[in-house]
């Protein structure tokens, strides 16, 4: 190519921004193009028939129902579908071990996410007590909540201690969820930030009560999801605890 070498370089120096941008933005094009089809397609397992030994009649029409039904169809196996969901209030200083200095303040919002973990595995502990025969961390995360206190999210994977039950023989069965409160009172209860794990401890062996009874009453009962949260009192340096289980079952269908 002939010309000015000093024009050449101007030219490849402004046009290289150029054809990188054009090619940023083909590319998103391209991506945007790709997730939206995914979308629309409902994605590669929302239209997957869930695998069971027993066939259903409710759950392929009802998105609503099949993580729940994805949770019973394997109650001997870690799922992700099967949870735990726990968001607790702690103070600092029941963070620290024996002997432990405070951290700089600056730095403490990091010390709590760096103890997150260790505080799921101990929450881990309490559903082996309670209602878990295997447990495992799938995330805890920590941040900043109210009056001193850090709050600590965490989601835990389960399988139940309990055996499933037995399902009555039948060609086609039908799938049911409930809702019950935790405590099943519905009323709050409150605890010291450092004594609430046990009272977190109360509600799980309360959600495998509730489970029980509705095994004896319907023949099979898995629980699917135990939700537990705290919050501040603003009145006391307490927190208050409440929750919900949901628990599923299944039935012959009628007619068969």
């Amino acid at each position: 190519m002939r010309g000015n070498p000093l024009k050449i370089f101007f030219a490849v120096f402004i046009g290289l921004p150029i054809v990188a941008t054009v090619i940023l933005q083909l590319f998103g094009t391209v991506m945007m193009v790709s997730v939206a089809h995914q979308v629309q397609s409902g994605g590669s397992d929302a239209d997957r028939p869930v695998k069971s030994k027993y066939k259903v009649d409710n759950v392929q029409g009802d998105r609503s129902l099949r993580a729940g039904f994805k949770a019973l169809s394997n109650v001997s196996a870690l799922s992700e579908d099967r949870q735990v969901s726990v968001s607790t209030q702690v103070a600092l200083k029941d963070l620290l071990d024996p002997g432990e200095a405070k951290p700089d303040p600056d730095f403490a919002h990091v010390f709590v996410k760096a103890r997150a973990p260790r505080l799921a595995k101990e929450e881990c502990a309490r559903l082996r007590k309670t209602l878990a025969s295997e447990c495992v961390v799938e995330r805890a995360t920590a941040g900043k909540a109210y009056d001193g206190l850090y709050r600590v999210s965490m989601t835990l994977n389960f399988i139940q201690r309990d055996s499933f039950g037995e399902v009555e023989q039948a060609d086609t069965h039908s799938y049911h969820e409930i809702r019950e409160r935790l405590p099943i009172s519905g009323r709050t209860i409150k605890a010291m930030p450092a004594s609430a794990g046990k009272k977190r401890e109360a509600l799980y062996a309360e959600a495998a009560r509730l489970c029980s009874k509705l095994r004896a009453s319907e023949g099979n009962c898995a629980i699917y999801h135990v939700q537990v949260s705290e919050r501040a009192d603003r009145k006391s340096s307490a927190v208050e605890l409440s929750g919900h289980v949901r628990l599923s079952f299944l039935q012959k269908s009628a007619g068969f």
